[in-house]
């Protein structure tokens, strides 16, 4: 059981930012409000009851900052972890959210919302690395870094890998250049986008596809070039119909979202002083006052 959205949301996208929490929809962009209020964070993600799950930005800025649960009722929040995991996204596991975190560079925990219980759900091999994580209820998607160019993977909600007739190993033009970079899970895990990265013989990154795939299917729907030659996609969210992304380039960072029936990209207009970490779905309705 996931909670289902009401069949009139349009989900919205939840901006992170050095100065405060926005909401963005097709039509304005907002500062969040009631316990959301003024609330910066390097990362929010929404906690399928109203609330919010945020990475707070570090003091110091030596690394993540941390990983606290804002609850739709207000009150105090409830710190999820301290000691430096990067939060990734918030499941759905045995009829509770749950936050997914990065511990180090190889380790993925689950630490469940409503009592802090934490589980160790993935430990990679030597020479991988994570480098993004969508978690769709029980489902997890992961994009990894190794020796060669990377991986794409599905977990289920014990840490057991699982096949969902992904794309699989990707081949290696590039040695040690991962060629998948972002993924997002749909809300309801029926299918997932991810993006494919090609780069120069010298390495350098020249160019990115979004692409779609039905799962367990395995049938690619959609593909198609996003950004200009040399951006970066930085961190990407998928609500089943429309992709949103951050765009990294020599002039900034961008935050776009893309419908997939009509492949038509849309740039969220942002003040030039703020500085956006990163960009998520909020799948449910937030609280407001």
């Amino acid at each position: 059981f996931v909670p289902s959205r009401p069949p009139d949301y349009l989900p919205e996208v939840l901006i992170s930012s050095d100065l405060q929490l926005l909401a963005a929809s097709p039509t304005e962009v907002r500062p969040l409000v009631g316990p959301f209020a003024g609330l910066a964070a390097d990362r929010a993600v929404d906690d399928l009851l109203g609330g919010l799950v945020v990475q707070e930005p570090d003091a110091e800025g030596a690394g993540p900052g941390d990983v606290v649960w804002y609850r739709a009722e207000g009150g105090e929040p409830m710190v999820i972890d301290q000691a430096g995991a990067e939060l990734l996204d918030v499941g759905y596991v045995g009829g509770s959210p749950a936050a997914v975190v990065l511990v180090g560079s190889d380790q993925v925990d689950r630490i469940r919302l409503v009592d802090n219980e934490r589980t160790l759900m993935v430990t990679l091999e030597d020479e991988e690395q994570v480098l993004d994580l969508s978690a769709s209820g029980g489902f997890h998607a992961l994009v990894l870094a190794n020796d060669r160019c990377g991986d794409l993977r599905f977990y289920a909600a014990d840490g057991t890998r699982i096949d969902l007739n992904g794309p699989g190993e990707p081949d290696c033009i590039v040695p040690r250049r991962p060629a998948y970079g972002a993924v997002g899970l749909s809300p309801d895990a029926g299918a997932v986008v991810y993006t494919d990265v090609s780069y120069r013989d010298d390495g350098i990154e020249i160019a990115t596809e979004l692409v779609a795939r039905e799962l367990p299917s395995g049938t690619e729907y959609f593909r198609a070039k996003i950004g200009d030659d040399g951006d970066r996609i930085t961190a990407l969210s998928f609500d089943g119909e429309r992709v949103a992304y951050l765009r990294q380039s020599e002039t900034g960072v961008a935050v776009a979202v893309v419908d997939l029936s009509t492949e038509a990209e849309t740039l969220i207009p942002l003040d030039a002083d703020i500085v956006v970490d990163s960009v998520s779905f909020a799948r449910l309705p937030l609280a407001r006052s």
